[in-house]
């Protein structure tokens, strides 16, 4: 059987509906615009009407009815009775509806006057600005992080001390909070796809948005090998509390380091807007920092010598110093007795390389033991220069004197010979002229800054003195020799350890890739595997 349709009629019993529908949708709010939308693109707006609610057939599904009164229900079986008249005119037309019976809170408020319109950033978590530790916030939040999992995985809950992912997920929630306040605007524009205004702080830093929407530095590093955080470091805001608890934590982390030290390591996860003046800020606020420095007077320097400003492999030419007295204990029992100790440091003339030796005293004997063990391990330097203390001469002396007991007494030319082409050098200052070791000097004063920032007045056992003072050596061999540059494209920042072994010592370190597939790496990442599996073996 073949019905043709004239004409369609929709029925509602809603007049606010009704009344939406009549109206242009930009000027409801989106939730409502976007159905009436969709509404009048499917429909004729004029083929909507008002039906009384006590005439509408549908609330007897929507209602429910009892079976045995739905045998007696004409409006169920016949329809409203206009429609049995065969009319499409209800009684209530819908011409009549008054807007005021619109839900005023679906309509779009319409400013009359001018207003400036304001991006409101993401309400500081108050944690942030009450807490005095990067570490402490760190792991408050992460209790937080592993309660929350714990409530929506009550089969499994975590236990036990703190992970590294739940760390790093406190850190992404505490990053994330403090740059939707900080940086809202850009976000916005970001979200959008649309460019960033030319007053940005950002503008010359290409950010985009990463994974969990955090803000990273853009740059052209994006296809090289380093990790996610060298190429992209996380963007911090300046003149914020939480980027003060960041430069604070790695200032202490790294033994106190000076600003381009201490930014140089921040920048290995971070990216601090006018990092290195906001650094130098904080910095200055440093109390044991500031109970050690003091302010030197300005000394015309000379031109350098020939010894520092020639290429020569790392330690050819060093200089030497003592340092001391320091006070250990053999044990770490409380009421153990004291004793004194010094260290030798070697410094090289060319990179500014850091070699310290723990020796018991200044004499002799106790600094040829120290100058073997630099030997064994740095290599046999060509030239020595020092100070014209009595214990260097003596070394000089008596190591000249084992040179010539080592080869069988033979002729003295051939002993000069050897000295002259393949022995050391001994060079020392004239007398009362401690300027002429300015460059020990100053490795001198690094050290002990960063001994006295740690120790202060503790005192500690021959092996707790021992490991800290190889970490002050990895520090001081960590330390930039150039300015930083202010470009992110610039992530290298070379430093006397990359001639020792070739990255800094306080860098992260490459990841295993002896499991992974040849075809999987590139040719950067096959010469690493190569090397990894070498050094297996």
């Amino acid at each position: 059987m073949k019905i043709s349709f004239h004409s369609t009629v929709l029925w509602t019993d809603s007049t606010i509906v009704l009344a939406w529908i009549q109206k242009d949708p930009t000027v409801l709010k989106p939730f409502v615009r976007n159905r009436v939308s969709s509404i009048q693109n499917l429909t004729e707006i004029s083929a909507w009407k008002n039906v009384p609610s006590k005439e509408n057939p549908a609330d007897i599904i929507s209602r429910g009815i009892d079976p045995e009164k739905i045998q007696d229900c004409n409006l169920w079986w016949f329809g409203p009775s206009f429609l049995q008249d065969h009319s499409v005119v209800s009684p209530c037309d819908c011409s009549d509806i008054n807007d005021n019976e619109l839900h005023q809170r679906e309509l779009k408020k319409t400013p009359t006057d001018p207003v400036c319109l304001v991006v409101q950033g993401q309400e500081v978590l108050p944690i942030i600005n009450n807490c005095s530790s990067f570490t402490r916030l760190q792991r408050v939040i992460g209790w937080c992080v592993r309660f929350v999992r714990n409530v929506k995985n009550s089969l499994q809950p975590s236990k036990g001390n703190l992970t590294s992912p739940e760390l790093f997920k406190s850190l992404m929630c505490l990053v994330k909070n403090v740059q939707a306040n900080c940086f809202a605007q850009e976000i916005q524009c970001l979200k959008r796809g649309q460019q960033l205004p030319n007053s940005s702080s950002l503008i010359n830093l290409a950010p985009f948005l990463g994974e969990q929407d955090i803000l990273r530095v853009g740059g052209q590093l994006k296809n090289s090998n380093l990790p996610i955080e060298r190429k992209h470091p996380i963007l911090l805001p300046y003149n914020n509390h939480f980027s003060d608890l960041i430069i604070n934590h790695f200032h202490v982390l790294y033994l106190h380091t000076g600003a381009e030290a201490t930014l140089a390591n921040i920048r290995t996860k971070f990216w601090l807007i006018n990092g290195r003046n906001y650094a130098r800020k904080i910095i200055r606020k440093c109390i044991p920092c500031l109970k050690v420095s003091a302010k030197g007077s300005n000394q015309v320097m000379a031109d350098l010598p020939s010894s520092r400003v020639n290429i020569s492999r790392v330690f050819t030419r060093v200089g030497i110093d003592f340092c001391g007295p320091f006070s250990i204990k053999l044990l770490s029992s409380r009421f153990k007795k004291s004793y004194k100790c010094y260290i030798c440091i070697f410094i090289c003339f060319v990179v500014k390389s850091v070699h310290l030796e723990i020796v018991n005293s200044c004499s002799t004997d106790a600094f040829i033991g120290a100058l073997k063990r630099f030997i064994a391990r740095r290599g046999k330097p060509s030239d020595i220069y020092s100070d014209n203390g009595t214990n260097f001469v003596g070394a000089n002396n008596e190591l000249r004197k084992i040179l010539k007991d080592l080869f069988n007494k033979e002729s003295t030319g051939k002993i000069e010979d050897f000295i002259a082409s393949e022995g050391i050098v001994w060079h020392f200052n004239p007398p009362a002229t401690p300027h002429f070791g300015g460059l020990w000097e100053a490795g001198v004063k690094s050290l002990k800054s960063h001994l006295k920032r740690v120790v202060e007045n503790t005192v500690l056992t021959h092996e707790e003195f021992s490991t800290l003072v190889t970490q002050v050596e990895a520090v001081l061999n960590s330390r930039p020799l150039c300015n930083l540059s202010s470009d992110p494209n610039d992530d290298f920042v070379l430093t006397p350890a990359h001639f020792l072994v070739g990255s800094s010592l306080t860098s992260l370190p490459d990841p295993d890739l002896t499991e992974v597939p040849i075809n999987r790496l590139n040719r950067w990442q096959l010469v690493q595997k190569l090397s990894q599996i070498f050094w297996k073996k």
